[in-house]
């Protein structure tokens, strides 16, 4: 193992991976709370405009006979 770090080439490409690595876990993660943040501000905006459309949304139907 300290052999192979030992070549400059090796250890360079490992930085490397490891600097894409986390910028690509981070950009997930990112995105994932641009999604949710996204999806609280439409509720949000829903219930701003009309709040019993959003409340009806989310009581489930009754079924009467």
């Amino acid at each position: 193992m300290h052999a192979a770090f030992a070549r400059p080439s090796f250890a360079a490409a490992f930085i490397a991976a490891c600097v894409l690595l986390g910028l690509f876990l981070a950009e997930v993660r990112s995105s994932r709370l641009q999604s949710k943040y996204g999806a609280q501000l439409a509720q949000n905006y829903l219930h701003l405009i009309d709040p019993l459309l959003v409340e009806s949304a989310q009581t489930p139907a009754s079924t009467a006979p």
